[in-house]
C-alpha cells in the first residue's frame, strides 16, 4: 500500500506492459535493455496479461517472445521513459509478423 501521501513517484520509476496474445500457445516474455534481459513473465494463449518493471530512465527497449512450440520474435527497438505504458500484441503467427526482427 502507497502512503497517504505519496506523491506517486513509484508508478514513476515503472513501466507497465499489457500483452494480448493472439497465439494458441503459451507465450513467454523478456524485456531487453542494454543487453540485460528482464523476464517479465509468461501470458497464456489466447490470454493478456500486464506487467510492470523497474524502469528509472529513459532507454531504448525490445521485447523478445518465445513461444512454447518454438517459435521466437525480439521486437523493434523502442525508447521507453519512465510511467510509460506500453501494449503488446503476440500475433498468431509470429514467421510473418512485421514486428518481428
Amino acid at each position: 500500500a502507497r502512503a497517504p501521501f505519496s506523491d506517486g513517484g513509484e508508478a514513476r520509476q515503472s513501466i507497465e506492459i499489457e500483452v494480448r496474445n493472439m497465439n494458441f500457445n503459451q507465450a513467454t516474455l523478456w524485456a531487453v535493455r542494454f543487453g540485460e534481459r528482464i523476464r517479465l513473465g509468461i501470458v497464456e494463449g489466447k490470454q493478456d496479461e500486464t506487467f510492470r518493471i523497474e524502469w528509472r530512465t529513459s532507454a531504448p527497449m525490445q521485447i523478445e517472445i518465445r513461444l512454447l512450440g518454438g517459435d521466437r520474435c525480439v521486437t523493434r527497438s523502442m525508447t521507453v521513459d519512465p510511467g510509460d505504458a506500453l501494449y503488446l500484441e503476440v500475433a498468431s503467427d509470429l514467421a510473418t509478423d512485421p514486428e518481428c526482427t
